[in-house]
């Protein structure tokens, strides 16, 4: 099973350009000694190559995080999928069961049982 499915690459793209994007800037603005001015670009070219040996790590801990944000929503949603739909089935069992005993009630008894069966009243 791959680390992260096929239907989740999409939003991985978007948190990983975003958080690099975020690191890129975070350095020129670092470079640029707090300023974004075009004209204050002087030495931030050559920043960011020397900036490269802790913007690595940057790169690392972004696409790490970007998988557990990922795969983790991914698992939480199944999870939370799952649960309800159990609880939903329990439900409808519930229904069906309580279905059944008035409808053996009304047998035992004699009288007619005309309610309509839990599906149909959907």
């Amino acid at each position: 099973m791959p680390i992260v499915q096929p239907a989740h690459v999409g939003r991985a793209m978007v948190v990983l350009s975003l958080l690099l994007a975020a690191g890129g800037f975070a350095v020129l603005y670092d470079q640029n000694e707090g300023s974004w001015l075009p004209g204050a670009l002087g030495g931030a070219p050559s920043g960011i190559v020397t900036a490269g040996g802790t913007f690595a790590p940057l790169v690392v801990v972004s696409i790490t995080l970007m998988i557990v944000m990922v795969e983790g929503g991914a698992m939480i949603s199944e999870a939370y999928l799952k649960n309800r739909e159990k609880v939903g089935l329990k439900k409808a069992d519930a229904e069906w069961e309580k279905w059944i005993e008035a409808k053996e009630a009304a047998e035992r008894e004699g009288r007619p049982f005309d309610e309509p069966p839990p599906s149909s009243r959907r």
